[in-house]
């Protein structure tokens, strides 16, 4: 019974193994910015309707009081009267239509342009969300692959230290070689440490990336969990349509701008209700218009925002083709430091093995006396370095093929962006 709960708080006290997939999943689903991002899409998609409303019908109404400065009488004698009264109540409503509007259209288009660019820079921005959750669960992944290697290291080394004590007091060794062996052991003991420091910030940034309790271990399970793209291409840079729909929103701005010059024609109809008066003996009353307007001079400034609103287009412009061939560079080079460090990971893989086997023979000679502590200390100390190398080169190529895959405007698992 007792062995039944002992094994049974152990299971549960065991870390989650979690996959770079459920990482992301649980990103997707609790990770703050992204909360952001969707502000951004809102924003801009009021604008699309602030612009809408400007070619739409407006509606008001109005109320009054009139006092008069004096009063009107009529007639003399028995027959006058006051005819107006000194406090006249009214109430009314006016309707104005656009009938034309130079910059209407163009203004809904323009600001329905912008929010295209917003949502394509936002599902840019998302994809680098995810980029920063593989990172961190990389760092994560990392340190407990190091800590792994470096505890079996540790294993070795202790071994050659009791060794090595026990030599001293057969008379077979020196003191000092002793003293070497602990002073190595004691120097991976701290890369231990420094490997655990890295371990606890990576899992705090990942609780805080997913929603994960940061006090809960979590394990990581990272075998070629990332892979390479099979070709060059920017297709899915979403960044760059974000940038291409910007520059083409500010050229209908541009046109937006200079068509201001045209006149506005609004059609009004006004309807009253007061109190009859001698000016005014209709309870209620009427009037429909048509109001054209014609603005001739206005200092300049129509023509100096159309001005202003072609540089920034023509630079919005030159800044798209600069950043798409940017971008051709930037995923030319990525690949050549995913290919170099996809051969640098298979040069430390044969290290590990090479320094491995020397190990060996090196132990086996040690036992029969054909080799001095000191070499067999830098066998050992030879395979704790390869070792780590590998596991570190091992993340430098995930790392490398995340570049690529975030270079290309891809997710760290998916095969694009949707703008």
């Amino acid at each position: 019974m007792i062995g039944w709960v002992l094994a049974t708080g152990l299971l549960a006290a065991a870390p989650e193994v979690l996959s770079l997939e459920q990482a992301l999943a649980h990103a997707e689903a609790h990770d703050a910015r992204a909360g952001l991002l969707d502000l951004d899409e809102q924003i801009a998609a009021i604008s699309v309707g602030r612009a809408v409303g400007d070619v739409l019908p407006t509606a008001t109404l109005d109320a009054s009081i009139l006092r008069n400065a004096r009063e009107v009488k009529i007639g003399s004698g028995a027959d006058e009267r006051v005819v107006v009264p000194l406090l006249v109540p009214g109430a009314g409503a006016t309707v104005r239509t656009p009938l034309f509007n130079g910059t209407g259209v163009p203004g809904i288009w323009e600001q329905a342009q912008r929010y295209r660019a917003t949502t394509a820079d936002v599902a840019e921005q998302r994809d680098g969300l995810l980029h920063d959750v593989a990172g961190v669960y990389l760092d994560l992944a990392e340190a407990e692959a190091l800590l792994g290697s470096l505890r079996r290291s540790q294993d070795v080394l202790s071994r050659l230290v009791e060794i090595e004590q026990a030599r001293v007091e057969l008379g077979e060794a020196t003191s000092a070689d002793s003293a070497a062996a602990q002073s190595e052991l004691l120097r991976l003991q701290a890369v231990i440490e420094d490997a655990r420091g890295q371990r606890t910030a990576a899992h705090r940034w990942l609780a805080l990336y997913t929603g994960l309790d940061p006090e809960q271990p979590a394990q990581t399970h990272c075998v070629d969990c990332v892979s390479l793209p099979d070709a060059p291409s920017t297709e899915h840079r979403t960044d760059l349509l974000a940038l291409e729909r910007a520059a083409f929103a500010d050229r209908v701005g541009e046109a937006a701008r200079w068509l201001t010059f045209l006149p506005t024609v609004d059609a009004v109809g006004d309807v009253q209700l007061s109190q009859p008066t001698l000016f005014r003996p209709e309870p209620i009353w009427w009037t429909a218009r048509l109001v054209a307007s014609w603005e001739l001079f206005s200092g300049g400034r129509t023509a100096t925002d159309a001005a202003l609103q072609n540089r920034r287009a023509t630079r919005a412009e030159q800044a798209a083709t600069f950043a798409r061939n940017e971008a051709e560079t930037l995923v030319r080079a990525a690949r050549a430091r995913a290919d170099a460090a996809s051969r640098l990971r298979e040069a430390e893989k044969a290290r590990v093995t090479s320094t491995e086997l020397a190990l060996d023979l090196g132990q086996a000679r040690h036992r029969e006396g054909l080799m001095s502590s000191a070499d067999m200390l830098l066998l050992t100390s030879r395979r704790v370095d390869a070792e780590t190398a590998a596991v570190r080169a091992e993340f430098a190529h995930y790392r490398a093929i995340l570049q690529v895959r975030q270079a290309q405007g891809l997710g760290p698992l998916t095969t694009g962006n949707s703008p």
